[in-house]
């Protein structure tokens, strides 16, 4: 495919985001199915737009804004930070979806989700608790969907929640370079997903007050109605207990310390599954203690504050957090008889991995690289599952990128 970059032009000899838009005459322009490229303002006209989007920062201003306006009217402005990476993940999205396979889909429903995140970064607004949690209750099911059915030029249902509608006009409106309309129909689908799981609430909610009644009014006996209640009781338990398992995260722990075990267990088992594939690993649960869980979530969340924040020094300093994460963690199995010296050894091996890194690529919203292995959107992605309290999905994430740079070779530290 045709990259579409002139030569002899001052601005394609900068290389990077950061730095062509230090020049005043230069635009960045962001591809998924080219090099990203560096043109002279006067270039911009001849740049494909269905292949480039230029000027990230007020486009991805227009996304967010209309997304915040969708969702929290009369709230419409939103300048995020990380315009670059909102830009790149839209796009990655659309591509994804034109692919029209299924296997695509899943793959573009964890891009949006993550395009979404982003929402946090529109500080001037405090986001009310009910529209936080139909956020939150979106971001789980295309993040986790647990069914997808896809009929080319048809339907797209995730869940059982029709879509195709919705993700048709958010196609076009990206054809269109609508942005504005783009940003808005993204908060479509967030609402629909969320109507969709409150409407099944409802008829819960209904079909329970119906058979109450209905008991209550038919049976003829004490005996009876309590049978029939406790029938009643049991369809409903069942019926609601579906619906908390489509739309949270198993957090229903009975004290703190119990929480503290269970986070630091999925999360670490998570990245333990991805980092070391072709190791077996026994449950940590059973090895750590209540108290020394609580030491290990200090940690995490220090580290999770850290790499939230992107800048080099603190992708290193959270690193490192893990890096004592597994140092600690090495020693305290030790003393399990669950686990050998070679697990040992290989949580030993991953600590100093993160301890030091000595090979290091870095441009600020757009590049995180170790050992040549890019890992920024791996962490992204697993940060953002994080802060949605989706601890499995965190260390699912995070260990792919660790798997990534156990297997990787050695550069030397470059800013670009």
């Amino acid at each position: 495919m045709k990259t579409y970059q002139k030569i002899h032009r001052s601005c394609q000899r900068l290389n990077s985001s950061e730095i062509c838009e230090k020049q005043s005459e230069c635009t960045w322009c962001i591809s998924v199915t080219n090099p990203s490229i560096c043109v002279s303002n006067n270039e911009i006209k001849s740049i494909p737009t269905s292949v480039f989007i230029c000027d990230a920062f007020h486009t991805s201003q227009q996304i967010m804004s209309s997304l915040l306006f969708s969702l929290s009217p009369p709230h419409n402005y939103c300048a995020p930070k990380n315009y670059n990476e909102i830009i790149y993940l839209s796009s990655l999205f659309i591509y994804e979806l034109q692919e029209e396979n299924g296997d695509t889909i899943e793959n573009a429903l964890h891009h949006l989700a993550d395009l979404i995140v982003y929402l946090s970064q529109c500080s001037d607004y405090d986001l009310t608790e009910e529209i936080r949690s139909n956020i939150e209750f979106s971001l789980n099911i295309l993040r986790n969907p647990k069914q997808i059915y896809y009929n080319a030029g048809n339907e797209i249902k995730i869940n059982g929640i029709e879509l195709y509608n919705e993700i048709t006009d958010l196609i076009k409106s990206k054809e269109l370079n609508d942005f504005v309309l783009f940003g808005r129909n993204i908060g479509n689908i967030i609402k629909k997903i969320f109507n969709s799981l409150k409407n099944n609430k409802e008829k819960i909610n209904l079909t329970k007050n119906e058979n109450l009644k209905s008991v209550s009014s038919s049976s003829n006996s004490n005996n009876n109605n309590e049978e029939k209640k406790k029938e009643v009781s049991e369809i409903l338990d069942q019926n609601l207990l579906h619906i908390s398992k489509e739309s949270s995260n198993n957090q229903n722990k009975n004290d703190e310390s119990s929480l503290s075990q269970q986070i630091v267990s999925e999360a670490l088992e998570g990245i333990f599954d991805m980092a070391i594939a072709n190791f077996d690993i026994p449950p940590i649960s059973e090895c750590i203690s209540k108290e020394k869980s609580e030491i290990i979530l200090t940690h995490l969340n220090t580290a999770i504050d850290l790499l939230s924040q992107d800048q080099l020094v603190n992708y290193l300093s959270g690193l490192e957090e893990f890096s004592l994460i597994f140092k600690s963690l090495s020693e305290e199995i030790s003393h399990c008889k669950k686990f050998s010296a070679t697990h040992s050894r290989i949580l030993l091996n991953l600590s100093k991995k993160l301890e030091d890194p000595h090979d290091v690529e870095y441009n600020e919203g757009r590049i995180f690289k170790i050992n040549n292995t890019e890992l920024r959107h791996d962490i992204v992605s697993a940060v953002g599952d994080w802060h949605r309290r989706m601890w499995g999905g965190f260390g699912f994430k995070f260990g792919i990128a660790l798997a990534k740079l156990t297997q990787a070779g050695e550069v030397k530290i470059q800013l670009s």
